[in-house]
């Protein structure tokens, strides 16, 4: 029995990752999670991102961006300051390209690009 919820669980998981649907209920900051389990960007927060992206391509330190985000109060997923990773995960953060992964299942252009593809 508890074999046969865990292979629904997993094929579940499996086609909703294939549909670029979300299957966790961990929030990214720039992204909102509709009705559909669809993401969507979240218009007050998307700019500060591809700020954000923006300045490192211009050369700015990551701790330079990571001051800036706290001076315009983007908090992080958990309401508290921006820290130095937290900083580094906005931009190590795939999503915010447009793939979306869960475990090993990748789809390009899966959801919302936030960052223009010169940014990239």
């Amino acid at each position: 029995m508890i074999l046969r919820l865990y292979y629904h669980f997993r094929l579940f998981t499996f086609l909703c990752a294939l549909l670029s649907r979300a299957v966790s209920v961990t929030l990214q900051t720039s992204y909102l999670i509709d009705g559909d389990q669809c993401f969507q960007l979240d218009p007050p927060t998307s700019p500060f991102v591809r700020e954000a992206f923006q300045r490192y391509d211009e050369g700015d330190p990551m701790t330079a961006i990571r001051d800036w985000l706290n001076e315009q109060e983007v908090k992080n997923t958990r309401g508290q300051k921006r820290t130095y990773n937290s900083a580094q995960h906005i931009l190590n953060n795939r999503r915010y390209i447009g793939e979306y992964i869960y475990r090993d299942i990748v789809v390009p252009d899966g959801i919302f690009a936030i960052v223009p593809p010169r940014l990239r």
